[in-house]
């Protein structure tokens, strides 16, 4: 009998489920407060309740760790400074999916080798979303893949994968279970819409 099903799979490597890696790295009551604070701020600035201003910032993609942290600490410092009119979250993205060659992001290669090494990015991505929150600075980033549960639970926003070349629709799959305000970034203005 001819085997027709993983012709092509060398073998297999069972990951960490996402309650594992949350037993693993455990959310603090401090990183905790600053997820439900910066929650609660930024759904009452979505649904116009607050009427400051909700500040997104931070790079297109995370790759080195150290820097962002560095980054972290000033805009959480700048954040306190302007907490009556603004509210600040920091951008925190893992993943690239609109690359088609070169390096997919901090979740699926977090070596920079190609590896793939899936399983040490989410452990890494988790780590440094507590860091963050730790500073009390919330976080906001993209939801993009299932394996995200391992770090959604610490964010304070997010929004689906939006338009591209290859995804004309926005994702809209994973926002539904996110326990997360989450709202689309709309062309030309680049402003999130409560969705």
């Amino acid at each position: 009998m001819h085997i027709t099903d993983d012709v092509r799979i060398q073998g297999y490597t069972a990951m960490k489920t996402p309650n594992q890696l949350k037993e693993e790295l455990p959310i603090s009551k401090t990183a905790q407060e600053c997820v439900q604070s910066g929650r609660k701020a930024i759904q009452d600035i979505l649904d116009k309740k607050d009427r400051r201003m909700l500040i997104i910032s931070g790079p297109c993609s995370i790759h080195d760790e150290k820097a962002a942290l560095e980054y972290a600490q000033q805009l959480a410092r700048l954040s306190r400074q302007v907490d009556k009119t603004m509210v600040i979250a920091m951008r925190v993205y893992f993943e690239k999916p609109r690359t088609t060659v070169g390096w997919k992001g901090l979740i699926n290669d977090p070596n920079l080798d190609d590896s793939c090494d899936v399983e040490t990015g989410l452990y890494r991505a988790r780590k440094l979303l507590l860091q963050i929150n730790e500073m009390g600075l919330p976080v906001a980033t993209e939801m993009l893949d299932p394996i995200t549960p391992s770090i959604w639970p610490i964010w304070s926003a997010g929004r689906p994968l939006g338009p591209g070349p290859r995804n004309p629709r926005p994702t809209a799959r994973w926002p539904a279970a996110c326990p997360c305000p989450w709202a689309l970034k709309t062309a030309p203005t680049a402003t999130w819409e409560r969705q």
